[in-house]
Order: structure tokens, then C-alpha cells, then sequence
């Protein structure tokens, strides 16, 4: 038998049941699937699958969780694409590890709302996104990551 890869069933938000729209080359996937809903005010969704989320919030933390669970992430994922999202108009957003230690993002979006793409990072990190003002909606979403048992190429490591 050869392991070829990870699959994600269900987004953790509008469609819990439906394997998710993916694409893959060598050891990299990425999440092609919009996801309905989100904190957004210009109707933009997140892809892949969502870690976190909340309505109202100073800031939204995603910790690290080995595992196959709705918000856990398989401990052979070492690196992730997270996209970041939030209804804050005109504010400056900051994209940081879990711990708040390490700044991976900053930057300041004269937009409806902010949607934010961050990675790749060390998953095991976690994330933390902290709007400049305010408490509006967040989501934390997993838009592709590396798998760390399958090798450069077609070529899996065995």
C-alpha cells in the first residue's frame, strides 16, 4: 500500500459532511473550496476548512491540536497556508503565532473587511490575529498545509 495523502472531510462551517475541493502536487495541498458564511462584510469566504471563529471578539486564537477532529490538524502537517478574516472596516490587523511571541503579518486594509493569507508556517505555532480597533467577527481558516510523510515529487518517502 502507498500513502498518498490526506484528505478533509467537511469544512467545519457550512459543509460538515462533503469531502472538500483540494488540489495536490508532491507534498502540498491546497483547499479550493469556498466556505459559506464568515466574518467578512463584503461577502468574501475562506477556503479550506475553518479552526476558528468567533462574532465579536478582541482577537481569535487557533492552538495547535494533533488529531482528525473538526478543529485538530494531523501531526504529519508541519507547515500551513492559513487565510485570516475579519468584518473590521479600515484597521490594521495583525497575524501572530498562538502564544502572541512572533508577528508573521501586519498590515492595514482600507476594505469593507479584511481578508488576510498567511503561510507557509509551522502549524505546531498555532495562530492569533488581533484587528487594530474594535471587536468584530474573526474566522481562522486551514487553506492548504505540507505533508510532512509524503516526499518532493510523486515520489513518496516510505
Amino acid at each position: 500500500m502507498v500513502y498518498l495523502g490526506l484528505i478533509r472531510n467537511g469544512d467545519n462551517a457550512g459543509t460538515t459532511g462533503d469531502i472538500l475541493d483540494f488540489q495536490q502536487a508532491g507534498n502540498v495541498t491546497t483547499f479550493k473550496n469556498a466556505v459559506a458564511g464568515g466574518n467578512t462584510n463584503d461577502g468574501n469566504s475562506g477556503y479550506g476548512t475553518r479552526l476558528a471563529g468567533s462574532g465579536s471578539a478582541g482577537s481569535l486564537t487557533y492552538s495547535y491540536s494533533a488529531g482528525t477532529g473538526t478543529t485538530n490538524i494531523p501531526n504529519n502537517i508541519t507547515q500551513g497556508v492559513y487565510t485570516c478574516h475579519t468584518s473590521n472596516v479600515n484597521s490594521t490587523i495583525s497575524i501572530l503565532n498562538s502564544a502572541t511571541t512572533r508577528t508573521h503579518a501586519r498590515q492595514h486594509d482600507n476594505n469593507a473587511s479584511s481578508v488576510k493569507m498567511v503561510g507557509p508556517i509551522s502549524i505546531a505555532d498555532g495562530l492569533n490575529i488581533t484587528p487594530g480597533a474594535g471587536t468584530p467577527g474573526q474566522d481562522i481558516f486551514l487553506a492548504g498545509f505540507v505533508d510532512g510523510v509524503l516526499g518532493v515529487g510523486s515520489n513518496p518517502i516510505l
